[in-house]
């Protein structure tokens, strides 16, 4: 038994598959019942929308943003505020 098997009733009705529930998890760091009941783009739509309206407040690019929370993990908050790296010439 799988943790998608403990969780697929509650997952498909929200129109969330398997691939979906386990890349929130193991990509995301999302709890199981985040992964599991939050619909697609709910998420994202609220706090990720938030912290990205920082962001471009900062100056920090959109890409910049979600790159320094994928692939560096930083919190949405660290990725939003934290100022940019200046390259000197």
């Amino acid at each position: 038994m799988t943790i998608w098997d403990d969780w697929k009733e509650l997952a498909e009705p929200n129109g969330i598959n398997r691939k979906t529930f386990e890349c929130r998890i193991w990509n995301y760091g999302w709890t199981y019942e985040e992964a599991s009941t939050i619909p697609k783009n709910k998420k994202r739509d609220t706090e990720y929308r938030k912290w990205l309206k920082v962001a471009l407040a900062n100056g920090i690019k959109e890409s910049t943003y979600r790159s320094r929370m994928y692939n560096y993990g930083y919190t949405k908050e660290e990725a939003a505020t934290r100022p940019l790296r200046r390259v000197r010439g």
